[in-house]
């Protein structure tokens, strides 16, 4: 197996991960890119790879969970 092959395998798996995180459970309800966002960094990817995911700059899937995690910090403390 060489680099090309694993960058191909690589770009598969990000897309059903997409299409999964977008789509389930209801198709017909697709999640919003937050929910998107929240799903895969509850799942363990990191940020780089939630925006090749996602199709967003780092900086703004970064700036998005800062939002989340805030949130979830203000749910906590009441």
């Amino acid at each position: 197996m060489d680099k090309n092959d694993v960058g191909e395998i690589t770009m598969r798996l990000d897309a059903i991960i997409a299409l999964l995180a977008v789509t389930l459970p209801n198709p017909e309800n697709p999640r919003t890119l937050r929910e998107q966002i929240q799903l895969l960094d509850a799942a363990g990817l990191g940020q780089a790879a939630i925006a090749r995911i996602v199709r967003r700059p780092p900086p703004a899937v970064a700036s998005e969970l800062a939002r989340i995690r805030a949130k979830l910090r203000n749910k906590k403390q009441q």
